[in-house]
């Protein structure tokens, strides 16, 4: 869905006070008390941190009860995962704390507490909710900072709420395509974007930074390059498949690969083995911190990794969009969003307040440099050339959970054997396909 397609929604005030006035006469409640707890009062900020909570593994599914009228009135709760730390003494904590001063200025009566929840595992941020939810709704926060992959998670579970109703913020034409796509689901907005990651190549070629090259001129050039191989869980081999024009799905949104695409990647990378262009031990590659250790170790040429792997780097080294099949930058982002969460007892207003603030395009402009993220917005330039927007313009979303479920297994195995110089590309291409047929 494009961004020119989106439709503006209507004044939130007209909206708002006449339904809330028509549903609290009948319901019998309070009409000034429920109009006061959408349009929020002084607030005041104190900031408390927690130790990192081990939450249990699993959860059931949960269906909330409907919003009521709130009874904590100023109360911003807000579960950050670790990296997202404001007390760890990191130059993007600082900037991060000096916004939250910000918005106790402007709202002196709020009251917000940070808690920091274990995100180790996939979803783990999500059980906790759900876990919360069912047993101790009175401990559930009220907004939530979730990846894009957790957030359909939780909507899928019903935790976390859509922001359509309260919220214009996505309504700008300022966001990337990319960030206001990860804070959408299933047409409702869930999410206001607040940091983006994209794959990137980091290259020791002085040449490369900031410009576009192929695989095949990585490999007429002799640059030899790594990446997480090893992992299961890798998205480069869609992203290379797609370069060359393969589909993901049918015209039905039936999940598919397709032959031509598959044999355009599986020949590549093949010619990129023979000519000792990515190393023999490549499936050591395990790992996205692996591949960033050996490239600032200077064990190889260029890395295929996040651009928050650099975070750790004493200097900023040379990037450049990852290189692909096609003739023009395609890459995955990632990213985190603000979101609301299902909590009978929330200021709803307050807590929109609250998001809408820590996706401020001035705050953002300092703090994605410094916690080493990429902004959501246009209008966010903490970078010295436009590298960084034209990187953000050829971002889009990985595939989604569908998608991954049919073929990623199947696909990485694939490539592995090309890696290890199992077997031809065409053999490889034909076996894939059966295996996915096999399997519907």
């Amino acid at each position: 869905m494009s961004m020119a397609n989106k439709k503006p929604v209507r004044s939130l005030h007209k909206i708002i006070i006449p339904g809330m006035i028509m549903l609290s006469l009948m319901a019998g409640c309070d009409v000034l008390s429920t109009i006061q707890s959408y349009f929020p009062r002084d607030p005041q900020i104190s900031v408390a941190d927690e130790p990192v909570d081990n939450e249990p593994e699993t959860a059931q599914q949960i269906t909330p009860t409907p919003t009521a009228v709130p009874t904590e009135i100023g109360k911003v709760a807000v579960w950050l995962p670790p990296q997202f730390d404001p007390q760890d003494g990191s130059e993007s904590a600082l900037i991060f704390n000096a916004h939250i001063d910000a918005f106790r200025k402007l709202y002196p009566n709020a009251v917000v507490d940070f808690r920091i929840k274990a995100d180790s595992g996939l979803n783990e941020i999500v059980e906790a909710l759900a876990i919360t939810a069912k047993a101790a709704p009175d401990a559930l926060p009220t907004v939530v900072l979730l990846s894009w992959n957790d957030m359909i998670a939780a909507a899928d579970q019903g935790l976390i709420q859509p922001i359509g109703f309260f919220t214009q913020e996505l309504e700008s034409d300022d966001w990337y395509v990319a960030a206001w796509e990860i804070g959408k689901y299933k047409g409702e907005t869930y999410g206001i974007p607040f940091a983006v990651d994209a794959l990137v190549m980091f290259t020791r070629d002085q040449d490369l930074g900031g410009s576009y090259t192929t695989l095949s001129l990585m490999r007429q050039q002799s640059r030899e390059f790594v990446y997480a191989a090893g992992n299961s869980d890798s998205l480069l081999p869609y992203l290379w498949y797609q370069s060359a024009g393969g589909r993901l799905a049918d015209e039905n949104g039936q999940p598919l690969l397709e032959e031509q695409g598959l044999n355009a990647l599986f020949s590549e990378l093949d010619t990129d083995r023979q000519e000792e262009n990515i190393p023999s031990n490549i499936l050591e590659f395990q790992t996205e911190q692996q591949v960033w250790e050996a490239f600032s170790n200077n064990l190889v040429d260029s890395a295929f990794t996040w651009y928050s792997s650099a975070g750790t780097a004493a200097s900023d080294p040379v990037v450049s969009y990852i290189p692909i099949l096609g003739p023009d930058p395609y890459t995955y982002a990632d990213g985190w969003v603000w979101c609301l969460v299902h909590n009978e007892t929330a200021d709803i207003g307050m807590n929109i307040q609250f998001m809408e603030h820590m996706a401020s395009a001035v705050f953002l402009n300092d703090w994605t440099g410094a916690a080493h993220l990429l902004p959501p917005r246009h209008s966010v330039d903490s970078r010295e050339n436009s590298f960084i927007d034209q990187l953000m313009q050829s971002a889009h979303l990985p595939p989604d959970k569908l998608i991954r479920a049919y073929s990623q297994e199947a696909l990485v195995s694939a490539v592995q054997q090309i890696l290890l110089g199992e077997a031809a590309p065409q053999e490889v291409t034909t076996n894939l396909l059966t295996r996915l047929e096999e399997g519907k």
